[in-house]
């Protein structure tokens, strides 16, 4: 499996196209996740940025953890009691809830290997998150979801919000 840089970097070549991926990778060192960030954003737009990080949270689920929540889905007795049930595992935060006929996932922390111990992370990285998620509940609901940031911890809020569109 790739590292993490390594996806980031095939997710840019991917989204962004090789002339990005060339000044990323020309003004960046490979291991520096804030300086990539920000020389995404001084090359591309939001909405690039947000394609490309989402990209990569696809590509870091394991697959173990899909197939565990698909199985927890399988055994429920409603949207509820899978949310409850998936809580008490911690995949996805362990405070999923429902709010406005979506579910709504709350991480009180990064829980991302390379970036948690980053000072002043661009909230951009947050996409990953959405792209995490996104994975996450597409494969179990078997069918496209739209998740949408809402707060993050590196735009100062005190946690980092997700709603998750799947109906």
């Amino acid at each position: 499996m790739p590292t993490k840089i390594e996806r980031i970097f095939k997710s840019i070549d991917e989204n962004a196209g090789s002339d990005i991926h060339k000044i990323v990778r020309k003004n960046c060192e490979e291991t520096d996740v804030k300086g990539i960030l920000s020389e995404l954003e001084r090359t591309c737009d939001e909405e690039l940025v947000a394609r490309i990080m989402k990209s990569c949270g696809r590509q870091c689920i394991p697959k173990s953890y899909i197939t565990h929540t698909k199985t927890i889905y399988e055994k429920s007795d409603g949207i509820e009691d899978f949310l409850n049930e998936l809580n008490k595992t911690r995949i996805g935060g362990g405070q999923l809830h429902l709010g406005n006929r979506k579910i709504i996932g709350i991480y009180d922390q990064c829980y991302c290997g390379l970036v948690n111990k980053l000072k002043e992370l661009s909230p951009l990285y947050c996409y990953c998150s959405a792209g995490w998620y996104e994975q996450l509940f597409s494969s179990v609901f078997d069918k496209q979801v739209e998740i949408e940031k809402i707060m993050t911890i590196p735009e100062s809020a005190d946690h980092c919000e997700f709603t998750i569109n799947y109906q």
